[in-house]
């Protein structure tokens, strides 16, 4: 699973597939985000892990030709993923989601319906539950976390309010 929150802690995206770790996967799903948005951030903040590294250039390929730094490479910011505001974020969709989808597996392997060794039964669960979790993170990002209040937090400079409000509206 990978997502994208910006300083407004807005979730912009999140994709669930097989892996999480692939770098070409994490860029695609970056391109996807860009083309259905058709707005392009003049900084992105990653963290330094090896699924990064892709959408790091693609971002820094396609800022380029942008006028307002000199540097592309200056416009992607590096930082531990602690730092990313999104600890809160991750225990959410935990308690939410994860939990759930862990019981129903737990379910089918107890009674001999699943062998999480097995990379048939892996691929086969893959594609049923890949469509359905996907949904669920789709309404999980609209509904609960979009539209969440964000109390006032002491020693950060990050707008409270409502994540939406905050992207759409941000003060001038």
């Amino acid at each position: 699973m990978a997502a994208s929150i910006p300083a407004s802690r807005k979730l912009l995206w999140l994709r669930i597939w097989v892996t999480n770790s692939d770098p070409k996967v994490i860029g695609r799903w970056y391109l996807e985000y860009l083309y259905e948005a058709r707005i392009m951030p003049s900084m992105i903040r990653l963290d330094r892990g090896t699924e990064t590294g892709t959408m790091a250039t693609i971002h820094a390929f396609l800022r380029r030709n942008h006028d307002d730094m000199d540097d592309p490479c200056e416009s992607i910011i590096y930082g531990p993923s602690t730092s990313n505001q999104i600890e809160r974020w991750w225990r959410e969709l935990h308690e939410r989601m994860e939990k759930y989808f862990k019981e129903q597996l737990n379910w089918l392997k107890d009674r001999g319906h699943y062998n999480p060794h097995s990379e048939r039964d892996r691929m086969l669960l893959a594609f049923l539950l890949i469509p359905v979790v996907q949904k669920e993170l789709d309404l999980f990002r609209t509904v609960v976390w979009n539209s969440h209040k964000i109390r006032t937090q002491k020693d950060t400079a990050l707008p409270d309010g409502i994540p939406d409000h905050i992207y759409n509206f941000p003060e001038t």
